[in-house]
């Protein structure tokens, strides 16, 4: 007898962001500089920055080694030919807030009437250790892990959420003629098995090559600015199969908050969540289906879609 096959499918919106970009003004000089071009770019115009000439009481000082001061004097005094000062600048802006990756969960096949929970099918890579093996050749696969990822970028101290709902699973590749059989689940169950924040390390073999530095994902289980835990958090289906591909919930569709960075860093108050940080949900039983034995009356392969959002705010 052919095997029941659950399985879900991801759906997402995924919003590029922007890497901030940044730019370094005005060369260092002791005398005088040529001019440098400020770069056009956010908040520049493209213009020609001239460097700056030290004034001569500055350009012919003796610094006293003593006090660490400088006073004028005739060049070359105390052996000292003269100190000066310049700037340097840096601009930061905005980037954006993005939903990076969303997880797949794949509840396996099972015979007619065996049980109504299922746990996932597999285990996935767990991302803290697996993501810097080189040897796996997926330290860039997002979809290698069973995560779901937020960068946020933004200037804003609003903080985000990620809500979610599926739709009914419906069965795939029904006989010709015939309309495809629905199933409806109670409910989806997570709990993520870490939080993890990306950050830039060193390359192990070239620590000092900051060309070689690479983003890995380390566990964040006492960093006080992370996102919140993922406990015992419920996606729901809806009860009819929308009409259109769009991510709205049909009408009646309770759409869940799943996760959210909310409230601030007590010791900056900058907003939690910021930068890239990913839900792993690597464990069996990161994620359980309830499928009422009413609704398991069909030898057929069926799928659902869950549908993601991110929004800022909370």
């Amino acid at each position: 007898m052919k095997k029941d096959f659950i399985k879900l499918n991801k759906l997402a919106t995924v919003v590029m962001m922007a890497t901030p970009v940044l730019s370094l003004l005005n060369g260092t000089t002791v005398f005088a500089a040529d001019p440098v071009v400020n770069p056009a770019g956010t908040g520049k115009d493209g213009t020609l920055t001239s460097g700056r000439v030290i004034d001569e009481g500055t350009q012919n000082a003796a610094v006293n080694a003593a006090s660490g001061t400088y006073t004028p004097g005739s060049a070359g005094a105390s052996g000292t030919p003269g100190v000066g000062q310049s700037t340097g600048a840096i601009e930061f802006y905005a980037g954006s807030l993005s939903l990076d990756a969303v997880p797949n969960f794949d509840f396996g096949a099972h015979s007619l009437q065996e049980a109504l929970e299922y746990n996932l099918f597999s285990a996935a890579p767990v991302l803290t250790s697996d993501y810097k093996n080189s040897g796996t050749g997926k330290e860039n696969d997002l979809a290698y892990y069973r995560t779901l990822r937020v960068t946020d970028r933004t200037a804003g101290s609003a903080g985000w959420k990620v809500t979610a709902w599926a739709t009914p699973f419906r069965q795939k590749n029904p006989a010709s003629g015939e309309t495809p059989i629905d199933m409806h689940p109670t409910k989806i169950t997570l709990t993520a098995n870490d939080i993890d924040r990306q950050v830039l390390n060193p390359d192990s073999a070239d620590p000092t090559n900051v060309s070689k530095y690479k983003y890995t994902y380390e566990n964040a289980a006492s960093a006080d600015d992370k996102p919140e835990d993922i406990s015992s958090k419920v996606i729901n289906f809806s009860d009819t199969y929308p009409t259109t591909s769009d991510s709205t919930a049909p009408t009646g569709t309770s759409v869940n908050t799943i996760w959210e960075a909310n409230g601030t860093v007590a010791s900056t108050g900058v907003a939690k969540g910021k930068g890239t940080w990913a839900a792993d949900f690597h464990d069996k039983t990161a994620a359980v289906l309830d499928l009422p034995l009413t609704e398991q009356k069909t030898v057929a392969t069926f799928e659902s879609v869950i549908h993601w959002s991110l929004e800022a705010g909370v």
